[in-house]
């Protein structure tokens, strides 16, 4: 009997459990089902609200119709004004003298004609006149030597400001380079770097100085004072060269202008300053100027050569198209020890490679090394013909050797630079 009354106990415990869970569940169904029916029937709920009020809203206001047309009104008017702006630049215009200005409406009215207004309504704001020819003129053309004559005097030359001193208690000769203007004559240079380069040569000898770099402007200023160490018997007879020069970061120089003066005609006791003209330089007969790269890394023991760009090829003697390329040759003394080609660039005076060649040298043999240059252009047989070359390297001066001397000062940096061309 008591085990009966224990399972009838856990029975009835386990149906209840059931039961309970039973509820729940449904319970938590007909939320669901709650909500699902709960959106409709606010929505339709909003929608009568809105539909009352929209009608609500309707009835309070009174709208009258009408079928009379509207006309509106013509508040613009367009201002009465005239023919035509002649064209000055016509031939029977050019140097007429007797010419009288009226308005169109003046010269009907003097005529005894009636013209149609409305065909003369346009927008616009400012009265035009017509030019009455009173006596007849002929056209006058320019010759193209006038058109030259008139080029050529608007050319400004390159002017120098300067002064110069002699101190006959030092026997120092002073010139102070103040300032110039109108550098804008070399090509390429929009606002170069400019400076003065000044010569003294006398029968001792030449001397030379220079200012310091003013950067990127056309009307430099230096205010700049050179010496020069000269006996006043020799001053009379020394003639004195300026010239200016004006340089990129690529370190191109180009002279922009010089000139020469004769201290016998100039009163060097007192303090003087003046202007100068200056004139351009003669030009050299180059073939052209290529721009280099070079660096050299001392870990690898390679000379890196970035073959960039070239310009102003002389190809006036040339019969047959460009198709030009570089030779590289690396040179100890006079054994050639390696030589590599860049790729060929077709039909362009100013060709452009950017193009990286690299050469296993000892630091050691670098120094007694060069880097000789050779532009070609390869005709339709397959033959090179020599445009232009040039060599870097400690046997050589100018830009050649300083470009090679920096090199070497400064390593594992690419330092570019402009060389000109030669045969």
């Amino acid at each position: 009997m008591l085990l009966l009354t224990v399972l009838g106990a856990t029975l009835g415990v386990a149906f209840g459990v059931a039961a309970t869970c039973a509820l729940a569940f449904l319970c938590r169904r007909l939320k669901k089902l709650r909500r699902l029916f709960k959106i409709p029937e606010n929505k339709c709920l909003e929608s009568t609200a809105k539909e009352r009020n929209i009608l609500h809203t309707a009835q309070q206001f009174r709208v009258k119709k009408t079928m009379e047309p509207v006309q509106p009104r013509n508040w613009l008017t367009s201002p009465k004004i005239y023919g035509p702006k002649p064209v000055i630049t016509l031939l029977e215009f050019i140097n007429c003298t007797d010419y009288t200005l009226e308005r169109m409406d003046e010269r009907l009215s003097a005529r005894g004609e009636e013209a149609n207004i409305s065909s003369l309504m346009v927008d616009s704001s400012e009265d035009l006149f017509v030019i009455s020819k009173s006596a007849p003129t002929d056209a006058v053309s320019l010759s193209d030597d006038a058109e030259s004559e008139i080029s050529e005097d608007w050319k400004e030359d390159v002017k120098l400001h300067y002064g110069i001193h002699y101190n006959r208690y030092k026997s120092e000769l002073y010139l102070t380079i103040i300032e110039a203007q109108n550098i804008n004559m070399v090509e390429n240079m929009n606002h170069p770097d400019s400076y003065v380069v000044a010569a003294l040569i006398t029968k001792l000898g030449k001397a030379k100085a220079e200012t310091s770099i003013q950067t990127k402007t056309l009307h430099p200023i230096w205010q700049d004072t050179l010496t020069f160490p000269v006996l006043e018997e020799h001053v009379q007879e020394g003639t004195l060269t300026l010239a200016v020069y004006s340089c990129d970061k690529y370190s191109r120089q180009d002279c922009v202008g010089e000139a020469q003066l004769k201290l016998s005609s100039l009163a060097v006791g007192e303090r003087t300053d003046s202007w100068i003209s200056l004139t351009a330089p003669v030009k050299d007969s180059s073939h052209g100027e290529i721009l280099l790269s070079i660096s050299y890394l001392p870990a690898a023991n390679r000379l890196i050569v970035v073959v960039m760009k070239a310009q102003h090829l002389n190809t006036d003697k040339l019969k047959d198209p460009l198709d030009v390329s570089i030779k590289l040759t690396l040179m100890h003394q006079s054994l050639k020890l390696k030589r590599k080609h860049t790729r060929h660039v077709k039909h362009k005076i100013n060709p452009v490679w950017n193009e990286m060649i690299m050469f296993e040298c000892p630091y050691e043999m670098l120094c007694k090394s060069s880097l000789e240059l050779e532009l070609l252009n390869q005709d339709c047989t397959g033959q090179n013909h020599l445009l232009g070359k040039c060599s870097l390297g400690m046997n050589y001066s100018d830009s050649e050797l300083n470009h090679w001397q920096e090199m070497l000062t400064k390593p594992r940096k690419q330092i570019a630079m402009w060389h000109k061309l030669h045969e």
